[in-house]
């Protein structure tokens, strides 16, 4: 249970006046004359008042305070983050629209900024024909092994890529059609990953732990791989939402593909690409819920932006980049808002004032002005005394603002972002944000220095309107027509087409202090949860709980308990498992022996479908992940399930007129089931670590299957060794797997 913050403001000043003159005959029995005017009795309620005001202020903590104590407990508040969608773009093949591009989007009489996060080509490629294919599907000609998945995605339904059991040499299978043109060179496709249970937790990013997979082209007589740099996949092996950029051959044209009589792509003359599973394997079968060409990804946000005239006197220092590219700018501006001084400076490798984007730069010529078109605000010139606040152009969302001040000498120094300015020195150039999301706060002069007297305060950073929620469509976009778009983009920016296709996320407003306490204790209680989660279920592990309750509950900081390193196991970033079982004081090298301060903790996923078994990089991941949680002296092992490979034979009695052959497969399928470390068990969430296989349990099940009526001459075996009247025992790490199934169906009432 939670401690309740205590009370201390619970005294008013007439309760302290009068405990304490009730203490006074206690404590001072000759002083009799306890009258207003006297001196001793002012200086009792002097004192009470002291008390009382002691009391308020220590019972009056601020949200700031809060946040600082908090802090200490490792917790800090989340910032803003902008609502994510889905755009694509028409028009002129070739056409590049950049990154940071800000679209319009219109929404019940509101403009909407949409940035593209990363560049967007236009190909003109339509995605017509989407299949999954089967290693041996292309050696068949496409006639078995293949699955067209186009009708599926197409009506919003989840599709596997690359089948339900993907091995090396599965693969997904695009027929595209090219525009009149040809190959446009550059095409962007954008998978969505379906989520549910068995999604890979999330992960920073980079390549599969184990996966590989690679991009191919079919050139109407055989399949060839990409070049290098000619396909960039950013999926993971199709287990994550992403952008795969491949750059067409000038050869690709529209072909056929596979025999094309009876073959699934029969009669579809396409430009034909296909993502081949090349090496190692997944957790789960990838899922796919879209996929776009010609998409990208965009935020609801916009990035600071100014448009500065820059007058003819201004002093110009430093070599101007070539627009559109990124430099530090210094600006000296004057009190009235004019730009005095200007310098230009490369990007510095660390430290130093952040590079902006320079979009146009056109310098004074003459009489007349120039133009700077750039990637940053000015907040203002600084009065230089303590506690100056400026305030942003609009409230910022994702990665706090970039500060930085020139002062009027033309220096240029960076200013630290802090969480709070108690942990800045007075020699530190340091500014905080206040929780409005607009105020930039500076130091005192004892926690972080003033900025001097005119000095000017620039920001680039992004801004996000608030209240935004979900990006959906329908809404219509345009790619305004103004002058930072025209610096970026270009005149060809004009002729382009967008449409919203999906949102990805809503936004997320920022944390406030009383959020961020609860989740600081929820994170600092999340053992207690786990443990209680599990008593209540009256289990012994996560593993004997659903997998969604288990997904529900929070992970750890720490491996303290078994369920611990459970739940941490099944959290580990870019993973996908089924099942964790952690067994203290088991090492799986002294099978048998009790090994203290050692936990192994055995992971299946579901993949192969019929043996399910980690990969080695799979293995890694999990290991590292419970190194860094792991309490100190102890020792951590992950391995996959020791198989006990059970057999069966029996002689099954049919009722009147069952049919022997679908009797006897349906009796098979049951007993796969039910000994299936993934979907078997009693539960149908697994065969339990360690439980022996029953033959009773085997007989009752056999008597359920419609058909039979009854079982003769059961045999259980423990393959490869003969089979015996008994119950097969299952070790500590193991689990129970069908092997070899032979049932003789009878008629009732024939003899043996």
């Amino acid at each position: 249970m939670t401690l309740p913050p205590p009370l201390i403001d619970t005294l008013r000043w007439d309760d302290l006046v009068r405990q304490g003159r009730a203490q006074l005959p206690l404590v001072a029995p000759g002083w009799t004359d306890q009258n207003v005017s006297d001196p001793g009795i002012a200086v009792l309620e002097l004192l009470a008042w002291l008390v009382e005001s002691a009391g308020f202020r220590s019972g009056a903590v601020t949200d700031r305070e809060r946040r600082i104590l908090l802090a200490l407990a490792g917790s800090t508040p989340r910032p803003p983050q902008p609502a994510r969608c889905l755009v694509t773009a028409a028009g002129d093949p070739g056409t590049v629209l950049p990154a940071g591009l800000v679209l319009t989007g219109t929404r019940h009489g509101r403009h909407l900024p949409l940035t593209l996060t990363s560049s967007l080509v236009i190909s003109g490629v339509t995605l017509t024909v989407l299949a999954s294919a089967a290693p041996s599907a292309a050696a068949d000609g496409y006639r078995s092994g293949c699955a067209d998945l186009t009708h599926d995605l197409a009506a919003g339904r989840t599709v596997p890529p690359l089948g339900d059991d993907p091995r090396p040499g599965s693969a997904l299978l695009l027929g595209l059609g090219l525009p009149p043109a040809g190959p446009p060179g550059p095409l962007d496709l954008f998978a969505v990953a379906a989520g549910g249970l068995l999604a890979p937790e999330t992960a920073s990013g980079g390549a599969h732990h184990s996966a590989v997979t690679g991009w191919e082209w079919w050139n109407g007589a055989a399949w060839q791989e990409f070049a290098d740099g000619d396909a960039d996949d950013d999926t993971a092996a199709l287990t994550r939402t992403g952008r795969v950029r491949l750059r067409l051959p000038a050869a690709l044209t529209m072909t056929t593909l596979g025999d094309q009589s009876t073959g699934v792509l029969a009669g579809r003359s396409r430009a034909w690409l296909r993502c081949r599973l090349t090496g190692g394997r997944h957790d789960a079968p990838p899922a796919l819920a879209a996929l776009h060409p010609d998409a990208a990804t965009a935020v609801a946000a916009h990035p600071y932006s100014s448009a500065l005239p820059v007058p003819a006197g201004a002093v110009i220092a430093g070599a101007p980049p070539p627009a559109p590219s990124r430099a530090v700018v210094s600006l000296v501006v004057t009190a009235s808002g004019d730009v005095a001084a200007i310098r230009f400076d490369p990007p510095a490798a660390t430290g130093g004032p952040p590079a902006v984007d320079v979009l146009r730069w056109t310098p004074p010529s003459g009489g007349d002005p120039g133009r700077l078109v750039a990637g940053l605000t000015v907040l203002g010139v600084a009065a230089g005394i303590p506690g100056e606040a400026f305030r942003l152009p609009a409230m910022w969302c994702g990665a706090a603002p970039l500060i930085w001040v020139t002062e009027p000498d033309g220096t240029a120094l960076p200013v630290r972002a802090v969480a709070d300015l108690a942990v800045a020195g007075p020699r530190d150039l340091a500014a905080t944000f206040d929780p409005d999301g607009v105020t930039v706060r500076f130091g005192d002069g004892r926690h972080g220095r003033t900025p001097a007297p005119g000095a000017t305060v620039l920001a680039a950073g992004t801004a996000c309107p608030p209240g935004v929620g979900a990006v959906l469509p329908p809404m219509p976009l345009t790619v305004p027509d103004d002058e930072r778009t025209a610096a970026l983009a270009g005149p060809a920016a004009a002729t382009v087409r967008t449409t919203l296709l999906d949102g990805l996320a809503p936004d997320q407003p920022a944390e406030d202090v009383g959020e961020l306490a609860a989740r600081t204790e929820s994170r600092l209680w999340v053992h207690d949860v786990i443990l209680q989660a599990v008593r209540d279920a009256g289990a012994a592990s996560l593993d004997d709980l659903p997998l969604a309750t288990v997904r529900a509950l929070g992970v750890p900081e720490r491996a303290v308990t078994g369920p611990d390193v459970e739940r941490i196991a099944l959290a580990t970033p870019g993973t996908a498992l089924w099942r964790a079982r952690a067994l203290p004081e088991v090492d799986p090298r002294l099978p048998g022996l009790r090994a203290a301060g050692c936990v192994t903790v055995v992971v299946v996923p579901s993949l192969p479908l019929a043996r399910p078994a980690p990969a080695p990089g799979l293995l890694a991941r999990i290991r590292a992940q419970l190194e860094k949680t792991r309490t100190l002296g102890t020792r951590v092992f992950v391995t996959g399930p020791d198989y006990v490979v059970v057999g069966a034979e029996a002689t099954l009695v049919l009722v009147p007129g069952a049919d022997p052959d679908a009797t006897t497969t349906a009796a098979e399928a049951a007993i796969r089931g039910f000994l299936h470390p993934v979907t078997g068990g009693p539960g149908g969430r697994g065969w339990p670590f360690g439980r022996a296989v029953h033959r009773s349990e085997v007989l009752q099940l056999l008597d359920q299957v419609p058909g039979v009526d009854h079982v003769d001459g059961l045999v259980l075996s423990c393959e490869p060794h003969p089979g015996s009247c008994g119950d097969i025992t299952i070790g500590r790490t193991q689990l129970a797997l069908a092997g070899t199934i032979r049932f003789t169906p009878r008629p009732a009432g024939s003899g043996s």
